[in-house]
């Protein structure tokens, strides 16, 4: 154990062990802490690659002086954001659509249902109630599942309490520059939302936000990918540019509207000109989000069962 700052009693312990994966890992730092049982005992999980604005774990521990909070997720934001056209229109979609407007929501709700592993929050009791539940064990339809930790950690802070947000609390990490990685990485992540989407609607009661919103994602995604094909056949057996147009005129004010939000996030050193530059590509963002993240998803959705090891042979973005 060393002392990291005498000033804020910040220590720090490393540990050493075989590669197991990164819930064996949480809960083998979390075991060595030796921490008591007390309301001022909070975890802060962090991803190796992860940098954080000067103020990140001060404004993230705000929320708990509620005390049916058990749970705050911090806001990641990318490094590398001006790589490629790509890390651009993830930049505004993973920021500004689903943690600005999204995660937002749920907050309101108290009922945030995923933190970002990079940046998260939670009493001590979550981590008690994860180990409870066979976190390094849990199984879906007979498989292993190794990925989706952070879920399954908010879902226990969920069965306990609150689960916010703090957008005042910011880290950032490098967004997959290369597609090839970018569809490992959203594999993973819908694989094990589809997971945990049954575990919210076993688990919470039918009258909960937790419960409906979940419901709600997958009904309005079947329903709209539904909708979807049937513009673009009604355009290729009938349309014209015109007709597209006018067809995809609402969802593009729409997305205008959602991209706006992107202003709201605190950079260091980031200028309103680069803001501007990111929001300009909601309407590429718009398509990339109809036509690849959503077919990503379904993809994710039906290869379930490819559940596999939450860790990588190499560095990967």
């Amino acid at each position: 154990m060393a002392n990291l700052d005498l000033q804020f009693a910040i220590f720090f312990k490393l540990i050493n062990q075989e590669n197991k994966g990164k819930r064996a890992a949480l809960v083998k730092a979390y075991d060595a802490l030796g921490l008591k049982e007390s309301p001022e005992n909070i975890i802060f999980t962090i991803d190796s690659d992860t940098t954080l604005d000067k103020k990140a774990i001060s404004e993230g521990i705000i929320p708990f002086q509620d005390e049916q909070v058990y749970s705050v997720a911090g806001v990641i934001a990318s490094r590398n954001m001006n790589d490629n056209l790509m890390t651009g229109i993830m930049e505004l979609i993973l920021v500004g659509h689903q943690q600005l407007i999204e995660r937002a929501t749920a907050s309101f709700f108290g009922s945030v249902p995923v933190n970002n592993g990079p940046i998260a929050f939670y009493r001590m009791e979550v981590f008690d109630l994860a180990k409870e539940m066979k976190f390094t064990s849990e199984t879906f339809r007979g498989q292993r599942i190794e990925f989706s930790d952070d879920s399954f950690l908010t879902a226990c802070g969920l069965m306990l309490g609150r689960c916010v947000a703090q957008f005042s609390s910011v880290g950032y990490t490098d967004f997959p520059n290369k597609f090839s990685h970018l569809l490992r990485q959203q594999l993973r992540w819908m694989r094990g939302s589809f997971i945990r989407g049954f575990w919210r609607i076993a688990f919470f009661n039918v009258t909960s936000f937790v419960f409906w919103r979940q419901l709600l994602t997958w009904l309005t995604f079947a329903i709209t990918t539904v909708l979807s094909m049937q513009i673009i056949v009604f355009f290729v057996t009938q349309g014209t540019f015109l007709t597209l147009l006018f067809m995809l005129i609402i969802p593009l004010i729409l997305n205008m509207l959602l991209s706006l939000s992107y202003f709201a996030i605190h950079r260091e050193g980031m200028q309103i000109k680069q803001k501007f530059k990111i929001f300009a590509l909601f309407p590429l963002a718009m398509v990339w989000n109809f036509f690849v993240l959503r077919t990503i998803r379904l993809i994710g959705y039906l290869t379930h069962k490819q559940t596999g090891w939450g860790t990588r042979e190499k560095v990967e973005l």
